[in-house]
């Protein structure tokens, strides 16, 4: 016979067994050393043989071995299966089971699920023509659970890394930290330094960034190590022009892969904001620096008006004025003092400097 494997199995004494013995005492024994649960029917698609894998499957199932047992009508099993619930999967079963049966298709194979109240399964389903009897056929049913569910955990990763990196607004590179490569680009990053992603995969970091190679490899060893997860940067754009980014960068593992994933922020405007600050700070502690101010009680004569130093000397106000601040002196003569000063031209100063009459 055609094993499920690809194999061919053969059994001695078969034509004998055919002919001298009833089905259930078949020498097929070895069969009960396979997982996968085995049947082997006639050309009426009568079972003839089940291993002991089939039986426990029937009896986890709920199902009575007597009902899938030997003797039992796989055929019509599955024909009943297609009238009370047909879905896409019966239909191809019965549809492939009949091709065999009649000498049309020498091998068939089905992945269905078979899911109960309590766990989700899933099958492969493995129906082949003997050689021996070759009107006969040996169907498996294998258990592909934990691949499936590896296959389905893959997909979910695959969506929400395509949710994650494809469609996001950020700009983010993937990088071989051994070879400094881009390994992908998301469109943001084709977008923000004006790239292909056919261009950007061929591209090293040292195409974009304006360190050294050797200030390079120290940054992705402190990325590496944990020791240093954000910098400031200045990346160069396809036109050549250069623009302040900041970059979050740290290793992630991709397909059993350690890759750096970095983030990049365009902070051009943020960093030319800050420089304008800065001008504008300096200017100002400049100017501070050169402005002096008088501070405190000035002890002042009150008739002289001379003003007393830290010293204890006594200095006219204009020079103690002078020397601590920026302010300069012009003398005049005010109102009161040309009339005491004045009194017999008073009015006529009065009138012609200051409007008095």
């Amino acid at each position: 016979m055609v094993g499920f494997f690809g194999k061919k199995l053969r059994f001695p004494g078969v034509d004998r067994v055919r002919k001298n013995h009833p089905p259930d005492v078949f020498p097929f024994t070895v069969l009960n050393t396979f997982p996968s649960n085995i049947a082997v029917v006639d050309h009426k698609g009568v079972i003839r043989f089940v291993n002991t894998s089939w039986l426990r499957f029937a009896e986890e199932s709920d199902a009575k071995p007597a009902a899938v047992g030997p003797g039992v009508s796989y055929l019509k099993v599955c024909e009943e299966a297609c009238n009370r619930q047909p879905t896409e999967e019966s239909i191809a079963a019965l549809d492939g089971l009949m091709q065999i049966l009649g000498g049309d298709s020498g091998e068939f194979r089905l992945e269905y699920p078979c899911h109960s109240p309590e766990v989700k399964r899933w099958f492969i389903m493995n129906c082949q023509r003997m050689s021996e009897p070759s009107t006969w056929a040996l169907i498996s049913h294998e258990d592909i659970t934990e691949r499936k569910k590896a296959e389905d955990a893959l997909r979910e990763s695959e969506e929400l890394y395509h949710s994650v990196f494809e469609k996001n607004t950020s700009t983010i590179l993937l990088i071989n930290p051994e070879t400094t490569r881009i390994v992908d680009a998301n469109p943001a990053a084709c977008s923000f330094y004006g790239y292909s992603r056919k261009q950007m995969k061929s591209l090293l970091i040292k195409d974009l960034s304006v360190l050294s190679e050797e200030q390079i490899q120290a940054e992705i060893k402190s990325v590496e190590s944990g020791e240093k997860p954000y910098f400031d940067f200045q990346h160069r754009l396809a036109d050549g022009s250069i623009t302040d980014v900041e970059v979050f960068s740290c290793t992630i593992k991709v397909r059993e892969r350690d890759l750096l994933c970095s983030i990049i922020h365009d902070v051009s405007e943020k960093k030319h904001y800050e420089r304008e600050r800065d001008v504008l700070i300096s200017g100002l502690q400049s100017a501070l620096s050169e402005i002096k101010t008088l501070r405190g009680i000035l002890p002042i004569c009150s008739k002289c008006k001379k003003i007393r130093d830290d010293k204890g000397s006594w200095e006219q106000i204009e020079s103690y004025i002078n020397k601590r601040s920026e302010a300069q002196f012009t003398h005049g003569i005010c109102p009161d003092c040309i009339r005491e000063l004045y009194p017999d031209i008073a009015p006529d100063l009065l009138k012609k400097y200051f409007n008095e009459e």
